[in-house]
């Protein structure tokens, strides 16, 4: 039994990625019932050559996924801001001793052999979370659209945001998804806006499972979200906020809460808000009232981005810090994110404090029908 490494296939491959993610297989020739104990051999050697990586670099280690069953083989991905020749080969060597006494072979993966994961388990997850986004339209024979400059101004920033080591970049559009190289993303969110109103930009890891995703939607609206099942929604908090600065100068509005993980929804279950959606929130998803979300928000939330509009109803709230983002935006963020995130909702003491502070800046009913 022996473990074969393809160093020069790799490293060939690496270059064609411009020494950025790196993909491979493992693989064994010799076939099992069970594959588990197979995977989890993989992945504990993986670990070992991630810790390894660790020791020689802690400053900025190479880190690889957990890799994912496909077929008889193992995927996984290499990743770092920029991969060195000798830290690949060193990483590899680690990975090797690893897998000793197995008869394996590791080899380059190219991006198009990757397959989208299922994503359907992750909706069970608890609630990831999330900004909800009212984009400054376009407006098209009175249908609202997001304004194609706007994804294009954004695209490098937003790309940049979105990854992180070892992870797998994802493109929809519409009801079509695939992967791509990480070096293509940008070009290829670029390419997207161009395409369908509809599209979004993933990168994900599935072991743990983590993902930083940017989605437009129709009418002008998108979302943000940071899933980590690794660490808490409060921890996950300054990850999504740094997203939604790139994003802020370009929304007439936007909203932070917990949401059903991989599908967010305006409109969510019961079971990923812990409570009813309010009457205002179902409004808010329809069409009815995104023209006076540049002036009122839906609700007091953990942060929010609001115009001067906004403030100009309600002041500085105490409870919360107002950080100017410029082009009259500001993110408003609670001074203390943890009880608004350690649960679905916050204690109902404190949404209402909240709401009294944002008292004259909320939607409510005599606003809508007078408008």
């Amino acid at each position: 039994m022996s473990v074969r490494v393809d160093l020069d296939g790799l490293l060939d491959l690496l270059a064609r990625n411009g020494g950025q993610l790196l993909s491979f297989t493992v693989r064994s020739d010799v076939s099992a019932a069970d594959p588990e104990p197979f995977v989890a051999r993989v992945r504990s050697a993986i670990d070992a050559a991630n810790v390894a990586a660790g020791g020689r670099n802690s400053a900025d280690p190479l880190w690889s996924s957990h890799g994912d069953l496909v077929g008889s083989q193992v995927h996984a991905q290499l990743a770092k801001g920029d991969l060195t020749t000798d830290e690949v080969r060193c990483w590899f060597a680690d990975l090797e001793v690893g897998l000793a006494g197995l008869d394996i072979v590791v080899a380059p993966l190219d991006p198009g052999a990757l397959r989208v994961p299922d994503l359907d388990p992750w909706i069970s997850m608890p609630p990831s979370v999330t900004a909800f986004l009212s984009f400054t339209a376009d407006v098209d024979g009175g249908r609202r659209t997001t304004p194609r400059r706007t994804v294009e101004k954004t695209a490098d920033a937003l790309t940049g945001w979105s990854r992180f080591p070892g992870a797998m970049t994802v493109v929809w559009r519409g009801a079509t998804s695939f992967v791509v190289p990480p070096g293509a993303a940008v070009d290829e969110l670029r390419t997207s806006a161009s395409l369908d109103e509809q599209h979004a930009l993933w990168h994900l890891t599935t072991g743990p499972r983590r993902a930083r995703a940017v989605d437009f939607k129709f009418r002008a609206k998108g979302s943000l979200q940071v899933v980590d099942e690794t660490r808490s929604a409060a921890a996950c908090l300054p990850d999504l906020l740094s997203g939604l600065r790139v994003l802020a100068p370009y929304v007439d509005y936007a909203w932070v809460r917990r949401a059903t993980t991989a599908l967010p929804d305006e409109r969510d279950t019961v079971d990923s808000l812990g409570r009813p959606t309010t009457e205002m929130e179902e409004l808010a998803s329809g069409r009815r009232v995104l023209h006076l979300l540049h002036d009122y928000a839906v609700d007091a939330y953990v942060a929010q981005v609001l115009t001067s509009a906004h403030l100009a109803r309600t002041g500085t709230p105490d409870g919360y810090i107002v950080e100017p983002l410029g082009r009259d935006r500001h993110l408003v963020v609670a001074r203390d994110p943890e009880p608004w995130l350690s649960g679905l909702e916050p204690e109902p003491a404190l949404l209402a404090r909240a709401r009294r502070e944002l008292g004259g800046a909320l939607l409510n009913t005599d606003v809508v029908t007078a408008n």
